[in-house]
């Protein structure tokens, strides 16, 4: 396989490939679930990573015609003659706090000349809504809503178990609510720092 020219990658790609370094990442899965609702992958060593990004990991078809007890089933077209391409979607790139030095990534499934394979299950979820084969979804917008999500859902929760118990004032109610979300990020900052967590926010 062809080693992958910085210039080929993408921004996410590029992304993934510093965050790997950064955490001292050493084998990537790249996932996909299957046609049973199982979750099955491939690994690759990180040194290799930018050009599985590009090329993909080689598949057999005949993984998606495996039943949940692992047995292969007769499916049309799916037998043990054929291979795709598992090519990962750099935006999942995700560290694996479980899993020491090792992080995923979800795949497409793509035929040998590039094209979706129609039985991927993630490129029929995209076709769903809307998803052109080999985008990945519009959720630029939804990352900074979700921060917020996340930030302030502990801390409402919070004031209205101490609201049951304990009679507390709409002026200390908005101090929390300004000062809580800081907190918990400054929080979330210094954990990322000392290694405990593998992402600052």
């Amino acid at each position: 396989m062809s080693a992958a020219r910085p210039g080929r990658l993408n921004p996410a790609a590029r992304r993934a490939l510093a965050e790997a370094r950064r955490g001292g990442v050493r084998l990537v899965r790249f996932l996909y679930t299957d046609n049973g609702g199982v979750t099955r992958g491939k690994a690759t060593h990180v040194a290799s990573l930018a050009a599985r990004i590009t090329d993909g990991i080689g598949l057999t078809v005949a993984m998606q015609a495996m039943n949940m007890l692992d047995q292969l089933t007769a499916v049309e077209g799916m037998g043990p003659v054929g291979e795709i391409r598992l090519k990962p979607d750099p935006e999942t790139f995700t560290p694996l706090p479980y899993a020491p030095h090792a992080a995923a990534m979800t795949v497409d499934m793509c035929t040998l000349d590039g094209a979706a394979w129609e039985a991927c299950p993630r490129s029929f979820l995209k076709r769903q809504i809307g998803v052109p084969p080999g985008a990945a979804p519009a959720h630029r917008g939804m990352k900074p809503l979700c921060f917020l999500i996340d930030r302030f859902d502990s801390i409402v929760g919070m004031l209205l178990a101490l609201t049951i118990a304990v009679p507390i004032s709409w002026q200390t109610w908005g101090y929390v609510l300004v000062i809580g979300p800081m907190i918990h990020w400054s929080f979330s900052a210094a954990l990322f720092r000392l290694h405990v967590k593998t992402r600052p926010a």
